[in-house]
């Protein structure tokens, strides 16, 4: 039987320092589309030059731009099988392997893989949402939805069959999403901004959801055990939450 062809998508604004490495994380695949929200560094040039077939696109800016640029890049891919990978993400020789042999299989529809999350340098192990955090990487086309929710934007229908790989390093996508504690803190604060505006939450909210993250992150899910970068996380989470109310308040003018 002839294993189907695969298309790469990712979405990108100002990522030449990523999106070569990413790109060649996954040269299995087939082809490579990049959508770019019109960057102005050389993403641009920089996906091509790792053989990228690239398309720009605007979003409103009062739109969630990660469900417009998934759609437009599953359109613009070839292959109804379509491989996710965002520019920050590194595929492996052993995940890949895996990811080969499961393309086209019966019973197969969507692939989640376990994320490896890096600050800094630092593996953050503690936590479900932070290991082993799976996504959907590898599924087809016909399959799935796009949803309009950060983070959650490829959602399975109903009849997808759906396969998980184990929670090992050898099956798990590397994720350098943060390059330091402030920089996780800076994101926070951004997506508490929209996360506060399109929600009704008040001071019960902050103090139950603050007390939960800190507990959860530190003493359940031992934080601790990741150091100072372990202990400031769930601090982050935090202060995010507080950051949420706030701006759920002014929006709402409770």
């Amino acid at each position: 039987m002839t294993t189907p062809s695969v298309s790469s998508i990712t979405i990108t604004l100002n990522e030449e320092s990523n999106i070569g490495e990413c790109i060649d994380s996954v040269d299995w695949c087939d082809e490579h589309i990049v959508v770019d929200e019109y960057s102005d560094d050389n993403t641009i040039e920089e996906a091509k030059s790792h053989g990228a077939n690239v398309f720009t696109a605007e979003t409103p800016d009062d739109a969630n731009s990660f469900d417009i640029l998934r759609s437009k890049a599953i359109d613009y891919a070839s292959h109804d099988w379509i491989l996710r990978i965002d520019a920050d993400e590194r595929s492996t020789p052993s995940l890949n392997r895996r990811l080969q042999q499961l393309v086209g299989q019966d019973g197969v529809d969507l692939v989640r893989v376990p994320r490896q999350t890096y600050i800094g340098q630092k593996w953050i192990t503690s936590g479900d949402r932070w290991w082993p955090d799976r996504c959907p990487m590898l599924f087809r086309a016909e399959s799935i939805e796009i949803s309009d929710q950060i983070h959650q934007y490829i959602v399975p229908k109903s009849d997808a069959d759906i396969i998980e790989l184990p929670a090992t390093e050898e099956t798990s996508l590397n994720h350098y999403s943060y390059s330091s504690l402030p920089d996780l803190a800076r994101r926070r604060w951004r997506y508490a901004e929209s996360d506060g505006q399109s929600r009704n939450i008040g001071l019960s909210y902050v103090i139950l959801a603050t007390a939960q993250d800190f507990f959860t992150g530190i003493i359940k899910d031992e934080g601790f055990r990741n150091g100072i970068v372990g202990i400031a996380v769930p601090i982050i989470d935090s202060l995010y939450n507080i950051a949420v109310a706030y701006y759920s308040i002014r929006e709402n003018n409770i």
